[in-house]
C-alpha cells in the first residue's frame, strides 16, 4: 500500500511540473556562487502560475521575472509562445522601452535586446549610462553613451567617444561601418 501511495504522489508531482523546465542557471537572479533554481521557462498553458506585470513581462510567486516570447518550432514553420526566465532580473517592466536596433533601456539600466532562436535575449550592459545611451542611426548592433561605444554587448575600447568619425559603406556583400578616433579605426559588419 505504501508503494502505491508513493507512486501516486510521484505521479501528482510530475503533473504539477509538466511543461516546466527547471534547472540551475546563471541568470542575474543568482550569482555563480548562489545559483538560483527558478523555473527557467513556463509553457503557455502554465501561465496561470504567473502574474502579468506590463507588456511582455510576467512575475512568478517567488518574484522571478519572465518575458512572454515566441520561439520557432524545429521545422521553422510555426512559432510557440512561452515564458522565458533567463533574462536580466533587473529589468523594470514599467519603464522598459525597446530602442531601434538590438538595445532597450529602462529608468535604471541599458540592455542588449536581441532576437535569438528561443525568443529575445535581454542582457544588462553593466557600464552603460541610461541618460546618454543611444543607437547609431541605421546600425542596429552599435550603441554609444557618454563613456563608451558598444558593439552588441562588448565595449569598444579603441574608440574615444568624445572624438570620433563614422563612415558607412553598403555593398552587395553587406553593410560595413568604420569608426575612427585618433589613429584607431574599427570596422563593423552588420
Amino acid at each position: 500500500m505504501k508503494n502505491i501511495s508513493l507512486i501516486i504522489l510521484l505521479f501528482l508531482v510530475s503533473l504539477t511540473v509538466l511543461g516546466q523546465t527547471t534547472e540551475k542557471h546563471y541568470s542575474s537572479c543568482g550569482s555563480k556562487e548562489n545559483r538560483c533554481a527558478c523555473v527557467v521557462e513556463y509553457a503557455l498553458k502554465d501561465s496561470v502560475q504567473l502574474t502579468h506585470i506590463k507588456n511582455q513581462f510576467y512575475r512568478s510567486s517567488s518574484g522571478h521575472l519572465y518575458e512572454k516570447t515566441d520561439a520557432a518550432t524545429r521545422d521553422g514553420k510555426d512559432f510557440i509562445a512561452y515564458f522565458a526566465g533567463c533574462i536580466s532580473q533587473e529589468v523594470d517592466p514599467f519603464s522598459f522601452v525597446e530602442l531601434d536596433g538590438w538595445f532597450a533601456k529602462d529608468r535604471n539600466n541599458v540592455y542588449y535586446f536581441r532576437p535569438v532562436s528561443g525568443g529575445m535575449q535581454i542582457v544588462k550592459l553593466e557600464k552603460a549610462d541610461t541618460k546618454t545611451f543611444r543607437i547609431f542611426e541605421g546600425i542596429y548592433i552599435l550603441g554609444i553613451d557618454k563613456n563608451y561605444l558598444y558593439n552588441e554587448t562588448d565595449i569598444v575600447k579603441e574608440i574615444d567617444v568624445r572624438n570620433y568619425k563614422v563612415c558607412k559603406n553598403e555593398t552587395d556583400d553587406g553593410r560595413t561601418v568604420k569608426i575612427t578616433s585618433g589613429k584607431e579605426t574599427v570596422e563593423f559588419t552588420y
